[in-house]
């Protein structure tokens, strides 16, 4: 939606700028009737221009402002109450600034979704739509206590990853350095000792010239990889055929595959949970869950399961034909068709695939580093063969 730079007066008389996001000039309009502010003027504002002129706020701020928030709201405050509790309690500045900012927003009328919206290069896509339907459906504070634990579970993940990927790292970099520094500053100063050994030259400079040949190889292959990987997310970004292809794909590889469609399968549960608790219907709820998945194989999936029930099919046939997800949430779903009970099968299916996604990213941890020092192993014996062992083999050619 489009974001207007409204000039309003307040009942005050004090002239004051704000900015909201409406879907059209008559909605912003209307959206000041039940306001103690007088629009004066208003114009179209670039979302970039807004989103540009926010604070970046890091992994560890938005962590901590969730974990404060968590707390304050399953305690009983409303939101606006903890946003300032959260200020005040708070002795990281940057969480304090965050939590004023939001309280600034939704003091001038705008939902804590749009406010937080503007502020999209700290919060996850994720984190928005979990806080828009929670706005909805009035369990903001189970949204914070979700996104609390998901932020912690990330962390953990993230420093796991970064302790294993230390020491391959560094033994990675010594290997690539080294090979280096043979060929651009050792090799050159022994080929002028080979060709004391060797009037002609003939074979040191073949030698030579081959052992360059390879530096360059490599070189153009990493080049064409970074680009590879360049031009990939910027065609994700940009090309919808492209995503859905890239989705599709990263949805059939061996062990990934399987995870992520499982991550997929348990936002989605935790959002038809808090939609379907609330007295939404299913048919609504799964319109509005839609913005919660992120692979649109899966968001292709849940617009099918949504036509078929508009059809008058059973929502447990409808994921029986689904092959994104597996068969027994279907099951899981006809349970609760029959019990009258929809609400409690989704809380199930997204206790049993959070304690899946647990016991697969153990399982992902353990494995993760010797793998990387198979890896970093394979690598470092292609650059001794490539770099390393010709320029022994010229020793013992020459000498």
């Amino acid at each position: 939606m489009p974001f207007y730079k409204c000039v309003v007066i307040n009942s005050a008389g004090r002239k004051n700028e704000i900015i909201k996001e409406v879907s059209c000039e008559n909605e912003l309009i209307s959206s000041f009737g039940n306001l103690n502010s007088f629009l004066v003027s208003f114009d179209l504002v670039n979302k970039k221009e807004i989103y540009n002129t926010r604070k970046h706020f890091n992994h560890e701020v938005i962590s901590a402002f969730t974990d404060i928030m968590s707390s304050l709201l399953n305690a009983g405050l409303n939101l606006q109450s903890s946003l300032e509790l959260c200020a005040a309690i708070t002795n990281n500045s940057k969480v304090k600034k965050l939590s004023l900012s939001l309280i600034e927003g939704m003091k001038r009328g705008d939902s804590f979704y749009s406010v937080l919206k503007i502020y999209s290069s700290s919060f996850s896509p994720l984190y928005q739509a979990l806080v828009k339907l929670g706005e909805q459906t009035g369990s903001v504070g189970k949204v914070f206590e979700r996104m609390s634990g998901y932020l912690q579970s990330n962390k953990t993940v993230k420093d796991k990853i970064i302790n294993a990927l230390m020491y391959p790292s560094i033994v990675l970099f010594a290997a690539i350095t080294g090979c280096f520094g043979i060929v651009l500053y050792i090799l050159p100063k022994m080929s002028n000792i080979f060709l004391a050994f060797d009037p002609g030259g003939s074979n040191v400079y073949a030698e030579v010239e081959s052992i360059y040949n390879s530096l360059w190889i490599f070189i153009w292959l990493f080049m064409m990889f970074a680009v590879s990987v360049v031009v990939a997310v910027i065609l994700y970004k940009t090309s919808e055929k492209f995503a859905a292809l890239f989705d599709n794909f990263i949805l059939k590889l061996p062990g990934i595959g399987a995870f992520i469609s499982s991550v997929q399968t348990l936002n989605f549960a935790f959002a038809m949970e808090m939609l379907t608790s609330s007295g939404i219907t299913v048919n609504k709820a799964l319109q509005e869950a839609v913005i919660v998945v992120s692979n649109r194989r899966f968001k292709k999936s849940i617009t099918t399961i949504n036509e078929e029930l508009m059809r008058g099919d059973a929502l447990s046939e409808a994921f029986l034909k689904c092959k994104e997800f597996p068969s027994y949430v279907g099951t899981w779903i006809a349970v609760g068709e029959r019990t009258g009970k929809v609400s409690d099968i989704f809380a199930q299916i997204r206790t049993y695939f959070q304690n899946s996604i647990n016991n697969s990213t153990q399982k992902l941890m353990n494995m993760i580093e010797p793998v990387l020092i198979l890896v970093i192993g394979i690598i470092i014996f292609i650059l001794i063969i490539q770099f390393v062992l010709p320029v022994f083999a010229l020793y013992g050619k020459v000498l």
